[in-house]
This record gives C-alpha cells, sequence and structure tokens, in this order.
C-alpha cells in the first residue's frame, strides 16, 4: 500500500492559496487619484493659468518663456496635470518641460520646436521624441528606434515600472 501522507498538507496550501488569490481578486489596488485642472476663460494670462494650476493639482510650475503676461483662452474641463499644462503652454507658444536636475516643471519658449505626437493616460505624458532608423544593405533587413520622453505628475511617486514591451 502507497502512503499518501502528504495530501493532506498539499491541499491546505493548494486551499488557502485560491481563497488568497479571490481574495486578491475582490480588492484591487488602489491607485493614487488623478489630479485634474478644470479652467475654462476666455482671457486669463499665463501666469494666472499656471496659479490656478498650483492651486487645483498642488505642482508649482514656474514660467520661464517670458510670455506670463500674454492672455491666452483655454476650455479645460477635468484635465490631467500633463494635458492641461501642455494646453496652456501651446497656448502660449511655449513647452512644458521637466529640469533634470531637480525635477521641477517650467515653460520655455517653443522657439522652432514643432509639436510632438503625445500620448496622456492619468498621471503620465510620454511623447516620441525622436525617431531612427537604418537599412542593412547586405542582409536587408530593417530596424527603427523611437526614443521616448516619459514624464508623471510631480505629486506621483512611482515605486517601479515595467519597461518590456507587450504589445505593438
Amino acid at each position: 500500500m502507497r502512503s499518501s501522507w502528504w495530501i493532506v498538507p498539499v491541499s491546505v496550501c493548494v486551499a488557502a492559496a485560491a481563497a488568497t488569490a479571490l481574495a486578491w481578486q475582490g480588492e484591487a489596488p488602489q491607485l493614487p487619484q488623478v489630479r485634474v485642472i478644470t479652467l475654462q476663460d476666455d482671457a486669463v494670462t499665463v501666469s494666472k493659468a499656471l496659479q490656478l494650476v498650483q492651486k487645483q493639482v498642488g505642482v508649482r510650475v514656474t514660467d520661464e518663456s517670458g510670455r506670463s503676461d500674454k492672455s491666452i483662452s483655454l476650455q479645460l474641463d477635468r484635465a490631467p496635470f500633463w494635458k492641461a499644462l501642455d494646453s496652456i503652454a501651446l497656448a502660449a507658444d511655449a513647452r512644458a518641460v521637466v529640469d533634470a536636475k531637480d525635477g521641477s516643471v517650467c515653460l520655455l519658449p517653443r522657439g522652432d520646436e514643432e509639436p510632438v505626437p503625445t500620448s496622456y493616460d492619468g498621471d503620465f505624458r510620454v511623447r516620441a521624441v525622436r525617431v531612427a532608423t537604418s537599412r542593412d544593405l547586405a542582409t536587408k533587413q530593417s530596424t527603427s528606434t523611437v526614443s521616448l520622453d516619459f514624464v508623471w505628475t510631480p505629486t506621483l511617486r512611482p515605486l517601479f515600472f515595467n519597461t518590456q514591451v507587450r504589445a505593438l
């Protein structure tokens, strides 16, 4: 007769794992609430718009574009931080950037820069800033590389990023 003493402990472990999995399905981890901006005004100055951004979202944005007195028209209704800030920058002929040294956000003059493809998702902004392609003439193989600028609202403190591409 074969011994089957291990069936009970294994069964208990499987049941505990299943119960834990079911409990986790019911309680998904909570993501931070996306802070949004509502600003609907046909004649607001850039400096006033940035003050309202700070009041509604809690992020100070400095204006180094030289356009703080420019009157702009904005129709923002519950726009996430980056979408709102890029709308302000576009109306002011400026660009929104993050300082690499301290993470502060500011508006700079746009200059000759063209707007680039941009995607917004809650607290995140992803911009395609550079595309490089090459063709190996001997093997006829082609490669393309897209450089992305990935930023998040400064009030968010992400702990982990999965950088593996899942699908294109």
